[in-house]
């Protein structure tokens, strides 16, 4: 045997079943695309990556620094199509943590904020803590915003709730939630429930750049441009205006990610993968990285007013079809998408298709009329859920009808 072989034996040997504490000090030290082409030299190697990845991304163990139960909390995640995001989705797909961070949550415009800001003080133990123009009591706040959800911004009357709304158009307001009696290592944890003012993915769409477009929904991670952000370390800079963009940009570039800036030439001379510019885009598609997420365990979805049981129903998650493009215009890079909201979608979707968007209506006002006359005369279709019959899209024209 030459010294070649010798060596590549020996290296192989370190990926043998019982010795996980060498093989994941090798693996955390690879990039994503490097633990891949690993997994592609031999089955032992394989199955070594198999278990590292399973443990690497484990969404129950990371979610256990913010939640006394992580599966109660996605179940509940599954039921309102709330998505995680910010720094904590980009630390799972980093296999990093940074103790410092929050949980940030991102919500429709609808009463889930009530859901989900009552499972946070009456089952996780977190504080309410408003910003001035807020009311003391979550439960009266929540229900004064729902009452308010979709009022234009010049008929907000406190002076401070038009400026934050007005600063960060796709949110309608944002509540924080503190937790000090940690039962974990590492002290006050605080969650960030942010209210979406027409989506979730139209307000990630809004991030500051691309290192940050990242999801956790109840039963998938997507990075939508993990070669730019995994191999690369690079994060095209799409909204420098943001109000948050100064301090953002530089603590990611503390944490290693190199900031690009949109109307940059660089942008042309990197590799196409990069950032896919004047490609249509969905997030459930095969430049996105996706990692399934386990959803044994689940508990019952919540009963209530809030949700019919057509839509609770429903298996996939909103965020996976939606789409967007990144179009080069006027020596800028820009995001482009269209917001998809009707009576008889349950929720809002973005599409970066055009023909796509168009080619829905014609289906909306159609099956959107059989529903409506279900609603009995003076009545609101919202108060009809017992025989209202929600749908969900599915990319490349498939529908989803509820049980």
């Amino acid at each position: 045997m030459n010294q070649d072989s010798r060596g590549s034996a020996t290296f192989v040997a370190i990926f043998q079943p019982g010795l996980h504490v060498i093989s994941t000090r090798v693996f955390s030290h690879c990039t994503p695309g490097t633990v891949a082409n690993l997994s592609r030299v031999n089955r032992c190697i394989q199955e070594a990556a198999m278990d590292y990845k399973f443990r690497a991304y484990n969404i129950n163990k990371r979610l256990s620094r913010f939640s006394n139960n992580p599966k109660a909390f996605r179940s509940l995640q599954k039921q309102t199509a709330t998505i995680i995001s910010g720094s904590f989705a980009l630390q799972f797909f980093d296999r990093t943590y940074y103790d410092e961070s929050d949980l940030d949550l991102y919500v429709h415009p609808d009463s889930s904020c009530l859901l989900l800001g009552h499972h946070l003080i009456e089952s996780e133990g977190y504080l309410f803590v408003p910003y001035s123009w807020q009311l003391e009591s979550y439960d009266n706040e929540a229900r004064r915003l729902c009452d308010q959800m979709h009022l234009p911004l010049s008929d907000i009357e406190d002076s401070m709730e038009f400026e934050h709304a007005y600063k960060i158009r796709s949110v309608r307001t944002v509540y924080n939630f503190v937790r000090t009696h940690n039962p974990t290592p590492g002290g006050k944890r605080k969650i960030q429930l942010i209210v979406c003012r027409s989506s979730p993915m139209a307000s990630l769409m809004d991030f500051h750049s691309t290192c940050v477009m990242n999801v956790i929904t109840y039963n998938a991670a997507y990075s939508l441009y993990p070669f730019a952000t995994f191999e690369l370390n690079i994060s095209l800079v799409l909204n420098d205006r943001e109000p948050n963009a100064p301090a953002a940009l530089r603590k990611y570039s503390r944490r290693g990610w190199k900031s690009i800036a949109s109307d940059s030439s660089l942008v042309h001379y990197l590799e196409p993968r990069a950032f896919s510019l004047d490609t249509l885009r969905w997030v459930c598609d095969g430049r996105s990285w996706t990692i399934p997420l386990p959803t044994d365990g689940f508990s019952e979805p919540l009963s209530g007013k809030q949700l019919s049981p057509k839509a609770i129903a429903h298996a996939r998650d909103p965020i996976s079809e939606c789409g967007w493009y990144l179009v080069s215009a006027d020596e800028r890079i820009l995001v482009a998408f269209r917001i998809i909201s009707t009576t008889i979608l349950r929720w809002r979707y973005t599409a970066g298709d055009w023909e796509y968007a168009e080619r829905l209506i014609n289906f909306f006002m159609a099956q959107g009329r059989v529903e409506h006359l279900k609603v009995p005369e003076g009545k609101n279709w919202s108060d009809c859920m017992d025989v209202w019959t929600w749908y969900g899209l599915c990319v490349r024209y498939r529908f989803e009808l509820g049980d």
